[in-house]
């Protein structure tokens, strides 16, 4: 090592004052590159490939997903059935509250909606529209007989909540029409913003005003085990901690229809589980344009339901791994370029690019060391493209170099011939 940096303080002042603006420049790119989500489809492929191993089970033991898609939406069933979704939103309470109604005596441990409940414009007691008092009551009543402990039906209740800016730019929870109808009933609430980065698990956050706010994830998680929250809060050091993703075919998932119809083959399928209720139709027609509340992740484009799946399956089973804080990545990167700038100034070139193939292939070693041992996890690929880029550069600051050098020799031999 001392070599090294013997041989490379022989370089002279420039070169090592172009190589410090490369790192300067490196660490703005990178985090103007994370804040354009750059690019988001690879770095979440690679980071499904590191965390792969063998799964225990091939499909989900604790939950069970059911989807709205289109043919509930879509289509329609029975004409003249207040229940009948109309292809309507905000989707119809009377369909809701029946779903509840039919999977609550199967003895879920949960039934958590992630579906839209608030009202089309920001909500306040005069701004709900008088049409759809009846439906909101019924599904209120619906809730509150499932986590009546005296029913037939008693389970944990999960529902969204929105979060908005006030007025002072703070964060605070938007009101629905199901607030007033629910109070005092124990209903769980928690928040369905997604992260910036999807692969981080979103933990529970305080609002402007004080309040703590589960996400909706970590609401279910909490109805089973309250624990795996706070250890998982715990673990990832004061950040979101990433949780590893499951494909769609991972977790059992029946249409909505099915459980209206009361299918008993489908309604046993509940009896100790968590039920997600989610949506999945398409958003122009039936089976045209984008899926509703779809999300690019490390197994593809997934419904939001089939993350927040994803996020409680990672808590449940402690499968979740703490990130390293933006101080730690920002020293990693300094790293990384400096030991390049020094390799590329105190390696022969015969072996200069072989060198920093090594360096790139022990980055990636120490990623896989630090997140299967330490229980943390390093986003390498940014700081490995900023690498490659300064060693390009790099690269042809020498060639020119060079070639100055042989314009110097050439002009100075015709001088002599002359």
């Amino acid at each position: 090592m001392r070599d090294l940096i013997q041989h490379a303080s022989t370089r002279q002042r420039h070169h090592w004052l172009i190589a410090g603006g490369l790192i300067t420049f490196g660490l703005y790119a990178g985090r103007w590159l994370e804040e354009t989500d750059f690019p988001l489809q690879s770095r979440y492929r690679i980071y499904q490939v590191f965390g792969a191993r063998a799964q225990q089970f091939s499909r989900s033991n604790s939950m069970v997903m059911v989807m709205i898609g289109d043919d509930e939406f879509w289509k329609r069933h029975r004409r003249d059935d207040p229940r009948e979704l109309a292809r309507r939103l905000p989707l119809n309470r009377y369909y809701i509250a029946d779903l509840i109604k039919a999977i609550g005596p199967q003895s879920p441990y949960v039934i958590a909606l992630d579906t839209k409940i608030r009202s089309q414009v920001p909500y306040t007691l005069r701004s709900q529209d008088p049409a759809y008092d009846d439906e909101t009551d019924v599904l209120a009543k619906e809730i509150r007989n499932a986590l009546n402990p005296d029913s037939n039906c008693h389970c944990q209740i999960v529902l969204p909540r929105t979060l908005i800016q006030d007025e002072e730019g703070g964060t605070i929870a938007e009101k629905d029409p199901l607030d007033r109808r629910l109070k005092q009933s124990g209903v769980r609430r928690g928040y369905i913003l997604a992260t910036r980065d999807i692969r981080n698990v979103p933990m529970p956050i305080t609002d402007r005003l004080g309040e703590r706010i589960p996400s909706f994830s970590s609401a279910v998680a909490s109805a089973v085990n309250a624990l795996t929250v706070t250890d998982a809060a715990h673990d990832a050091r004061n950040a979101l901690p990433y949780g590893r993703f499951h494909p769609p075919e991972f977790f059992l998932t029946v249409p909505a229809n099915k459980v209206i119809d009361r299918d008993p083959n489908v309604l046993k399928l509940f009896s100790h589980k968590i039920v997600i209720i989610g949506a999945a139709w398409h958003r122009l027609a039936y089976g045209r344009g984008e899926q509703v509340d779809a999300h690019l992740t490390p197994v593809g484009v997934i419904p939001g339901a089939l993350v927040h799946a994803n996020y409680i399956e990672a808590l449940l089973d402690r499968d979740t791994t703490g990130g390293i804080s933006d101080a730690e990545a920002m020293v990693v990167d300094i790293a990384l370029s400096t030991l390049a700038a020094l390799v590329f100034v105190a390696v022969a070139r015969a072996h200069r690019w072989r060198s920093l193939i090594g360096v790139i292939f022990a980055a990636l070693v120490a990623t896989l060391l630090m997140w299967h041992i330490f229980g943390l996890y390093f986003d390498f690929f940014i700081p490995i493209t900023l690498l490659a880029a300064h060693v390009v550069i790099e690269q042809v600051l020498e060639w020119r170099e060079d070639a100055r050098e042989w314009r110097t020799r050439r002009e100075s031999v015709i001088q002599e011939v002359a």
